[in-house]
């Protein structure tokens, strides 16, 4: 009985010494993560002084005397509240996420990689506008010093993988634009195996009552095309891989809906733009509010992605836009 007690004790006091080391681990991560929203901070890389205060929302704004004291704040406050999705994110379009999560996204990265979005990207903005580089350049100029500023107080997803980001590169960001465009057609890497599964089953006249669109076609290229099965199984395989993101919570871009009224129509007299993006639930959510000004030259709010500098929805003093 005596014996009983004393591993019963043992066992005890090793639950608590375990619970206290937990609760202290924790609470230095989440302390260590808590980046600084008050006060001043010196941030090299800046030409003069910039503003951000956050309202009660906490929305950042950003008041900035030129493109380029903007654009490298926007970069180091999207990476204050949102590093660990942007370089989430980073890892999808470049295919690199079982390097930090295991072998299991091993497939799903073979996957990602077989769409080069780097390569694309870097053949895009060897084309691109100098100027607007020059910004782009800024943001990621930004989020790298906000990286260096914190050492090792990184939030704490990088601290319990084991890792720290890379420095951030001009393609990271073109990458995501490649991401969207992607995601928003991924659909028919499924739909269209199953209208030619459906084609080989039925046979034409069948599948042209259940196949959208089928009787609008006037001509095809190659009637006699057939998939191989193997082939045709192995696809789907590697396509199945793609549920793995939206199992992990990985931003989905579905569709959207925009709705423009006339100010004839309206009770102020004013225009009024509606713009509805059909999104996935998720924390953190895909979009980050932002106002960003540089006084007598640009006012605008919205939303922007974290891993991008510019404002993808929103509104100016002048006009309205949103994303389908």
């Amino acid at each position: 009985m005596k014996t009983l007690k004393t591993i019963l004790l043992s066992l005890l006091v090793l639950v608590i010494v375990v619970v206290i080391v937990g609760i202290v681990v924790l609470t230095g991560i989440k302390r260590g993560a808590i980046p600084q929203y008050k006060g001043e901070l010196i941030v090299s890389g800046l030409g003069s002084d910039v503003t951000v205060y956050r309202d009660e929302r906490g929305m950042p704004h950003i008041y900035a005397s030129n493109e380029h004291d903007l654009y490298f704040s926007v970069g180091y406050v999207s990476a204050q509240e949102r590093l660990w999705f942007m370089d989430l994110i980073r890892r999808v379009t470049t295919g690199r996420l079982s390097e930090v999560m295991g072998d299991k996204l091993v497939q799903t990265d073979k996957f990602l990689r077989c769409l080069e979005m780097t390569a694309k990207s870097k053949m895009l903005l060897s084309n691109e506008d100098p100027v607007l580089l020059s910004y782009i350049q800024a943001y990621a100029d930004g989020v790298n010093a906000y990286i260096a500023a914190t050492g090792k107080k990184l939030p704490p997803e990088f601290r319990i993988l084991g890792y720290k980001p890379e420095p951030w590169k001009l393609e990271d960001i073109a990458n995501i634009i490649g991401y969207m465009g992607w995601d928003l057609a991924k659909d028919n890497l499924t739909s269209d195996l199953f209208y030619y599964k459906l084609s080989q089953k039925l046979g034409g006249e069948k599948a042209s009552e259940l196949i959208p669109d089928w009787k609008a076609v006037n001509s095809v290229v190659f009637p006699d095309f057939k998939l191989d099965e193997k082939l045709l199984k192995d696809a789907q395989v590697f396509i199945s891989s793609l549920d793995t993101l939206e199992a992990m919570g990985i931003a989905s871009f579905s569709g959207s809906n925009n709705w423009a009224v006339t100010g004839k129509r309206s009770e102020t007299g004013k225009p009024i733009l509606s713009n509805d993006m059909h999104l996935k639930f998720g924390s953190p959510g895909i979009w980050m509010q932002m106002h960003q000004v540089i006084p007598g030259k640009l006012n605008v709010t919205g939303v922007v992605i974290p891993g991008e500098p510019f404002v993808v929805a929103g509104h100016n003093e002048k006009i309205a836009w949103g994303e389908t």
